[in-house]
Parts: structure tokens; C-alpha cells; sequence
């Protein structure tokens, strides 16, 4: 597995997911609607009153635009999902730039956050890269950036179908 963690050996499958998480490596692999799908991402979270746990390279604007984000400090191996983990199951979000990876071939991203999230078990929301489309690590949806694409999958999954995500997390944790 990529970027390997040790992962949580106990899940949560008949709760509802209690957060968004969102972890952010380099503002360079944003897609450039980024707002469109914030505001898709927010408009979701008020309406369950999820918290959005964000780290990493993440501005002031970025999080100006999701009302009920939580900065979290920057972890190390990922030491940080144990502790998210133990709330109960969350919904990973990865918004990247789908265009640029097109247009270059040295822009190149790996499932690598698949893992992590799906290992996990959380189930995701992930821009449609080859690297996500093609993964077989796959927990969750695959969509284009725009906000009608990201709320109907971040809904599709809350409403009962990161059960399904979860049970493909363990596979992940099996590799």
C-alpha cells in the first residue's frame, strides 16, 4: 500500500459518518473550481451538521468558504486518523485538479489518499483521476469537479452507501 499506516481494527458500520475529512498536501493539485466544490462540501456539512476536519496546506480563504471547519495540526504517519477514528466513521473528501493531470504527463498523482482514507474505513469523494478511476483500492465515489456531481455523491454516501465503501476498506487493510 502506498504511504502505508497502520490501520483501525474495528469499525463502526451501523453508525452514520460523524465528520468530512479533508487533507491537503499542496494548493498545486486543487482544481482550479475549487469554490464550486466547496461550496457543495459545505452545503452538505451544515445540512447534517458534520464538522469538516481539514489539515495540511490549507489558506484562510480555503476554509473561510466551509463554515464548520475544524484545523486540525499536521500529523505525522498518520497518527491522526486513529484519533478521528475513534468519533466514529467520516467521509474523506480529495478535490484535485483533473485537467492539468491531462494536459501533463509529469503531473501524475497515485491512490495513495484511497488508501489511507479506505484503510481506515472511511469511505471518499474523489476528483475523477486516472489514478482513482483506475484504482482497485477504490472506497467511494469518483466524480467530475462540479457541485452537483461532489452533493450527490457526498449524499449517496451518507445516506447509507459508505456501509458498502467500509466493507471495501477491509481489502485495502488486507494488502
Amino acid at each position: 500500500v502506498p504511504d502505508a499506516v497502520d490501520c483501525a481494527a474495528t469499525f463502526f458500520p451501523a453508525e452514520k459518518p460523524r465528520g468530512i475529512i479533508w487533507r491537503l498536501d499542496s494548493l498545486a493539485i486543487l482544481p482550479s473550481n475549487i469554490d464550486d466544490v466547496l461550496r457543495a462540501v459545505n452545503e452538505f456539512a451544515i445540512r447534517y451538521q458534520l464538522p469538516v476536519y481539514c489539515e495540511g496546506e490549507l489558506t484562510g480563504s480555503l476554509l473561510g468558504k466551509l463554515q464548520t471547519h475544524v484545523l486540525l495540526t499536521q500529523s505525522e504517519n498518520g497518527s491522526l486518523y486513529p484519533r478521528l477514528f475513534e468519533r466514529g466513521p467520516l467521509l474523506g473528501i480529495v478535490p484535485v485538479h483533473i485537467e492539468e493531470e491531462k494536459r501533463s504527463p509529469a503531473f501524475l498523482l497515485t491512490d495513495g489518499r484511497m488508501a489511507e482514507f479506505g484503510g481506515f474505513g472511511f469511505a471518499g469523494v474523489y476528483s475523477a483521476i486516472p489514478a482513482y478511476r483506475d484504482s482497485d483500492l477504490r472506497t467511494g465515489w469518483v466524480v467530475e469537479n462540479t457541485a452537483d456531481q461532489w452533493l450527490t455523491a457526498l449524499q449517496e454516501l451518507y445516506g447509507g452507501g459508505y456501509r458498502e465503501e467500509m466493507e471495501k476498506g477491509k481489502r485495502v487493510r488486507e494488502v
